[in-house]
């Protein structure tokens, strides 16, 4: 019955005036059923058409397409094509202006539920046979759950996205917390330097031997102006935004280059588009015709930055003059970077039977983790040839961990993509037993979270929880946490920082204690005195994406307190003449920690969205197979 207590719901809020909550039902209603009820189609139409007045004055999709598009338009529109399509015989507006609703519907697609750009696009599909979109659409929305997973905005109604206790005050404190605490980073970046003292030397700077304040701090309110647009705090973004231009020279290359790539950046989170994808062709040929240590510089923060570079694989040596006299003319993963992404699955397929045919397959694992990387821009047919050569990538690294390591994690990513839960399962298995071996603590701290995640994500719940009780277990052997510091010697630091990483997927799924005795011992390194420079710098960082996963109030209080008593982190380097690198980095990881929908959300409503999310891809797979197979495809 559950569709129809989706219906009874939806009506209640029509009742109640509750229109955008009532959509929402009605939409769920209709998914829930094997055949669509025209009655509930115009009961989610008439619904949408309500929530957006005065946007929608009249149900008609003439008017709609004339005039400039909405998020209201949007969604009217979905449910008017998905109400059309189950009319006998449909509405001549639809027959004749297939083409243009479907071109507006996939033009504004992140206005839509994931479920409401499925049946719309599965509507005007029946009417022209349209596979190739509705596949190309398929791999859209598994994208957007990749990246994203389900909208609590769009997809869910208000009695689901507050479920969990205190999820709207959650939301609150961290959009607060970020717009309050800006000063507070400004200030430890200033103590980096030395009792306060803003640098003024240039040479100490060049050299790397004095922290860089001015552009860092403008560089930190880039990073956070993009995640205040996460928040939709526009106002209080452009503010910080305007201060960040101030503090940039505009005739330097490397900060207007810079400066450029994180306002894309931006401009895509404001936009509502996927994070995802290269930068623009017009600053990556910017970037291009820099050399030496202004191409360095650039390089160097977008290799570690996932704000501007979240899925391509930069190296910051690559084209500098640090490595020009070791480099070859072209490395087998620059030839996957530079395949266009309209030819990007023939050209992957070739690469890969290339490599598969070539003796002794050099490159083959290089190549192969290279198209992971661009895993989320291949359609799911392109994929075959890439989930195909994967044994023998896997095979060709057995004595290469750490590019055995990164395919690993990478092909965990990509089985979450695709649906493929025996892969993710198998890769796992694989996961563990390198973890166990000689190069264990690498892998761990490079994997744990992505298996947990892509576990979860794929139903697999017990699977999940096992990868990190086998993972802590390799660490502590039943040993107390204390006990174990001592024993393990000079390897407690990385250990630690996996523990970390077990510790964000035990907050993740409800168990916190076990997450807080973690953390409490990683604070105790994390401010000793005896901590070295390096290990502190890489305990910082995993400390801080650990707690995105914590409760609000006990992430935002202990990242609070380590911009207020943190010290003794690398802040030298070669990028100092324009900006300290590990600085950023680490402002970038508490920003995106605390911006992050899984910060607000208690395990419940996590275990809840996990579940439909997969519920929806599943059923997206399913009905693209029956229509293939329909038309004898």
């Amino acid at each position: 019955r559950q569709p129809e207590l989706w219906a009874e719901l939806a009506a209640a809020y029509d009742a109640a005036g509750n229109h955008p909550d009532a959509a929402v039902c009605w939409l769920n209603a209709l998914w829930g059923q094997s055949k669509p009820s025209p009655l509930w189609a115009w009961g989610w139409l008439r619904a949408e058409a309500r929530a957006a007045r005065p946007e929608v004055k009249s149900i008609d999709p003439g008017p709609w397409l004339a005039s400039a598009p909405g998020p209201g338009t949007t969604r009217a529109t979905a449910a008017w094509v998905v109400w059309a399509s189950l009319q006998t015989p449909p509405p001549t507006a639809l027959t004749e202006r297939a083409a243009d609703l479907q071109a507006r519907l996939e033009a504004h697609e992140r206005w839509l539920p994931v479920r409401a750009a499925w049946l719309a696009r599965t509507a005007t599909a029946r009417l022209g046979s349209d596979v190739l979109g509705l596949a190309r659409t398929r791999d859209r929305i598994s994208e957007r759950l990749l990246v994203n997973g389900l909208s609590l905005e769009l997809d869910t109604p208000s009695f689901l996205r507050f479920a969990g206790e205190g999820v709207r005050e959650r939301f609150h404190e961290a959009r607060r917390w970020l717009i309050d605490k800006r000063d507070l980073m400004h200030q430890w970046i200033e103590r980096l330097a030395g009792a306060g003292r803003v640098p003024s030397d240039p040479l100490l700077r060049r050299v790397g031997l004095e922290p860089d304040v001015t552009h860092t701090r403008a560089y930190a309110d880039l990073i956070i102006t993009w995640g205040l647009t996460r928040f939709a705090e526009h106002t209080a973004a452009e503010s910080v935004r305007k201060h960040a231009a101030a503090g940039l020279p505009a005739d330097d290359p490397v900060h207007a280059v810079l400066r450029d790539a994180f306002e894309f950046r931006i401009a895509q989170v404001r936009d509502g588009k996927p994070p995802r994808g290269p930068l623009p062709p017009g600053v990556l040929d910017r970037i291009e015709a820099l050399d030496g240590t202004p191409r360095y510089a650039v390089d160097a923060l977008r290799e570690q930055s996932r704000i501007l570079e979240p899925t391509a694989r930069v190296e910051r040596f690559q084209a500098s003059m640090y490595r020009k006299a070791v480099a070859t003319a072209a490395s087998a993963a620059s030839v996957v970077n530079a395949l266009s992404a309209d030819r990007l699955n023939d050209g992957v397929a070739q690469l890969l039977q290339t490599e598969l045919d070539r003796d002794g397959r050099p490159h083959l694992a290089e190549v192969e983790a290279a198209v992971l990387d661009r895993a989320f821009e291949l359609t799911a047919d392109g994929a075959e040839a890439v989930l195909a050569a994967l044994p023998d990538a896997l095979a060709a690294a057995r004595d290469a961990p750490p590019i055995r390591t990164r395919l690993i994690d990478k092909g965990l990513a990509a089985a979450a993509l695709w649906d493929r839960p025996e892969l993710a399962k198998d890769l796992a298995a694989k996961f563990l037993q390198m973890a166990d071996g000689r190069t264990g603590w690498d892998a761990a701290e490079t994997v744990t979270r992505q298996a947990f995640r892509s576990l979860r994500r794929l139903g697999l719940k017990a699977d999940a929880d096992r990868v990190l009780h086998h993972v802590a277990e390799r660490v502590l052997q039943g040993q107390p946490i204390g006990r174990r510091r001592v024993t393990l010697g000079a390897e407690w630091p990385v250990a630690l920082r996996v523990l970390l990483h077990a510790a964000a997927g035990w907050y993740y799924a409800g168990h916190d204690e076990q997450a807080h005795v973690v953390l409490d011992e990683a604070r105790k390194d994390l401010y000793a005195p005896e901590t070295g420079t390096k290990d502190r710098t890489e305990l910082a960082l995993a400390y801080a994406a650990t707690l995105g996963q914590a409760p609000a109030r006990v992430a935002l209080g202990r990242l609070e307190e380590m911009f207020q008593r943190l010290t003794g982190i690398a802040a030298g380097g070669s990028t100092n003449e324009y900006y300290s690198l590990k600085p950023l980095i680490l402002i970038e990881t508490a920003v995106r920690a605390i911006v992050s929908d899984d910060f607000a959300l208690g395990p419940q409503v996590r275990a809840w969205l996990d579940a439909d999310e997969l519920a929806v891809r599943r059923r997206v797979r399913d009905e693209l197979k029956d229509v293939m197979a329909a038309q004898g495809l």
